[in-house]
């Protein structure tokens, strides 16, 4: 008795779906959602590298530096893409590699310090300092890369 309830059941379950699907509100609400889900996406991460400018000898950027370090946490605040701050420092007269490195960490981490309050979440930025090298300048890198 308990098998041909079952059976029934299953047989009205079957035939009342179709008339439902055929319902054009379903259809408009499918279509609804994806419209819904395409602009709630974030946009992808700009791909490439974001040059930021030091005067020399200082650790603080530029002020078109730090427009362009804070314009990159806006357009990566939403997104998962790991960061990797890839700082230089020419060493000046009576200055070290050393010295360089010191100054290329400190510019790194000011840089860090802008993209996080930018919303960027700090694990998400690796530093590299380099110190000097050739043609660099006095200049730091971020460069964008996968989640």
């Amino acid at each position: 008795m308990a098998y041909r309830l079952f059976a029934f059941l299953f047989l009205m379950a079957a035939a009342a779906v179709p008339a439902y699907a055929a319902d054009s509100s379903v259809e408009l609400n499918l279509k609804a959602l994806d419209k819904l889900k395409k602009e709630a996406a974030p946009a992808p991460a700009p791909a490439g590298k974001t040059a930021v400018p030091f005067a020399p000898g200082n650790p603080e950027p530029t002020e078109t530096g730090r427009q362009a370090a804070e314009k990159l946490a806006q357009q990566l605040k939403d997104d998962k893409a790991r960061l990797t701050i890839v700082a230089y420092a020419e060493t000046g007269e009576g200055e070290t590699e050393n010295d360089a490195r010191r100054l290329a960490l400190r510019r790194a981490i000011n840089l860090r310090q802008i993209l996080i309050a930018g919303g960027i979440e700090g694990t998400r930025v690796n530093l590299q300092p380099q110190g000097p090298r050739s043609g660099a300048g006095e200049a730091a890198e971020i460069v964008v890369g996968q989640p």
